[in-house]
């Protein structure tokens, strides 16, 4: 409980994150919003989120998944134009890419595989993949080498039948297989992936996608808060603070303090309705200093 009076008399204490008075026990960061400023949730009675790298979350692209005929056409390779379409919120393109007729490859039915055209056929994706490509899997018919590559940046432009793979590093070596998996390295950090097809057409089941998914941000608070009082008028004199500190974070945390209390990272100045502490990525252990502002009423706060 945090009091403003017309004079300072209070003589209570605030132990590590927990509040005693006389009448109750209360966790004081229970009433503090800590939260990514741009992430649309509101931590309150929470104060962290955690998660462990090494989960991993695959996208398989298929005939049908693409859409099938009405995406891909009917054995027409459309002049290299692109051809989209989205999956789990991932947006992917190819070029000199249809729908194989019907006995292409012996045996086939019309649109069971991605027919991927000599030299030019390309399958790449146009979005960022929510983390770092671990493998990538391609099922379907030997032919001359398949090769991938894998990069921070989209791989294949936007033009008509230009199939160039204009950035990224190949993965592995070009493969000739029925199936096989290209494997990136732990210090690759690609998202944009590419496989381009070697000199003859090739018919794919299928292309599995694997990615790793980015840990959540964590939020932690530290610290031993104590009471603080204040003459009606005029700030408190000496702030009390807490300690936070971040994680995986996509934005700033952004602190916001109950009705009556203004907070700031800076002891002496700066203080406000909220503040944010850091910047994406990892954020070290910051103070957060607290007080109670001029404006409020005489009355005990919390």
């Amino acid at each position: 409980m945090f009091s403003c009076f017309p004079k300072s008399n209070l003589q209570s204490t605030i132990i590590t994150l927990i509040h005693t008075s006389k009448n109750s026990s209360q966790s004081l960061f229970s009433r503090f919003i800590l939260s990514p400023a741009t992430v649309a949730l509101s931590l309150i009675f929470v104060l962290s989120w955690s998660s462990v790298w090494g989960q991993t979350t695959t996208i398989t692209i298929t005939n049908a998944t693409i859409g099938g005929s009405g995406v891909l056409g009917s054995n027409s390779y459309n002049s290299g134009a692109e051809r989209t379409w989205t999956q789990s919120s991932v947006n992917f393109g190819g070029k000199a890419i249809t729908c194989n007729p019907s006995n292409a490859p012996t045996s086939a039915s019309a649109c069971q595989y991605i027919q991927a055209q000599a030299n030019n056929g390309v399958i790449y994706n146009t979005s960022a993949l929510p983390g770092r490509i671990v493998s990538i899997k391609f099922t379907g018919t030997a032919s001359l080498a398949s090769s991938c590559f894998g990069g921070t940046a989209r791989l294949i432009n936007t033009t008509s039948g230009n199939y160039t793979v204009n950035s990224g590093t190949q993965i592995g070596t070009a493969q000739t297989n029925t199936t096989y998996t290209w494997t990136t390295g732990v210090s690759d950090n690609y998202t944009f992936f590419c496989i381009k097809r070697g000199g003859t057409a090739q018919y794919f089941s299928s292309i599995e996608v694997t990615y790793e998914n980015a840990p959540s941000p964590t939020i932690s608070s530290t610290g031993t808060l104590s009471a603080v009082n204040t003459t009606y008028g005029t700030a408190s004199a000496s702030p009390t603070s807490f300690n936070v500190s971040g994680a995986n974070m996509t934005a700033g945390i952004l602190v916001t303090p109950p009705v009556g209390f203004e907070v700031s990272q800076s002891v002496g100045s700066g203080y406000g309705s909220t503040t944010t502490v850091g910047a994406a990525g990892t954020i070290a252990s910051t103070p957060v200093y607290v007080r109670l502002a001029a404006t409020s009423a005489v009355a005990s706060y919390s």
